[in-house]
């Protein structure tokens, strides 16, 4: 347990002992913490290393590290959407014919969630499974090095849809790959509009200044049909400092304000040579749902 030294004689005095004190870690002034400690920090601090403070630091990974004691700030989301990261552009178009419910949220007759995804539990198979959540870059289903001039078959499935802890967040799917040569990029989303309408992004890491990257946007469809296609020409090589970035995730709904769309898909990307007839087929998959 650390101890703050404030000076004998000040004891000594009769009365009520109300010090004042000043903190600037800037200025390598103030009280240096542990916030393993009890306390640690005098009253009416919180002990931060950097901008992560309190209760928050003793839940994290920094809570071994020393900071400073400071004034607590004020309370702050820090907490990062992919609605922020991934920036699909302004969709203008939107499908407003008759829906059909793809049963992923809400529970079925025997009280089991809908969506096969369980982010509460690891452990739970579906989840293994499903590798959710995905939604952030960190979060990727990693698919690795795409071979080169071969269509992948058949397509994986995957669907769009909240865990039943947050059942009211939009999902997304986010997957990153390396292509080891210039190649054409095809990425085959099929699924039935009816049920949900799909926006799928290519994105790829850019520089953000101070060795942070960014996925930028290189193209998206944002169509409102059933399926989804990207093709994208002269895609240079790249290394996993500066992954591609493939994302798929649910329309807005018009029927219902604030609400997204929900879906089963399948996902297929190939990295081929430009010569290679194969770009987005046009049938649609039925998912059996």
């Amino acid at each position: 347990m650390r101890t703050w030294m404030i000076g004998l004689p000040a004891l000594l005095l009769i009365g009520c002992f109300n010090p004042t004190y000043a903190t600037n870690p800037d200025a390598n002034m103030g009280f240096q913490c542990f916030a393993s400690d009890t306390p640690a920090c005098p009253n009416g601090l919180s002990c931060c290393v950097g901008s992560v403070c309190g209760d928050q630091l003793q839940q994290s990974t920094l809570v071994n590290m020393q900071g400073w004691c400071v004034v607590p700030p004020p309370p702050q989301d820090l907490a990062v959407s992919a609605a922020s990261v991934w920036d699909f552009g302004l969709k203008s178009t939107f499908y407003t014919g008759q829906m059909d419910d793809p049963m992923l949220t809400g529970n079925d007759d025997t009280g089991t969630w809908r969506c096969p995804r369980n982010d509460g539990n690891p452990a739970d198979k579906t989840y293994l499974a499903k590798q959710e959540p995905n939604d952030l870059p960190s979060q990727a289903i990693n698919y690795g090095t795409l071979p080169f001039d071969v269509v992948r078959d058949p397509p994986a499935a995957y669907e769009i849809c909240p865990d039943k802890a947050a059942p009211n967040k939009p999902d997304y799917d986010a997957f990153k790959f390396v292509a080891a040569q210039p190649s054409k990029l095809v990425v085959e989303v099929n699924y039935l509009v009816n049920r949900g309408d799909l926006d799928v992004g290519l994105f790829q890491d850019v520089d953000a200044g101070n060795g942070m990257k960014t996925p930028q946007r290189i193209q998206a469809d944002l169509t409102s049909v059933s399926n989804a296609c990207i093709v994208a020409h002269s895609l240079t090589p790249n290394t996993r400092s500066n992954y591609y970035y493939v994302v798929v995730r649910g329309a807005a709904r018009q029927d219902v304000p604030g609400a997204t769309a929900m879906n089963n898909y399948t996902l297929r990307i190939s990295s081929l040579a430009e010569t290679n007839p194969h770009t987005c087929g046009t049938a649609v998959v039925d998912m059996g749902h």
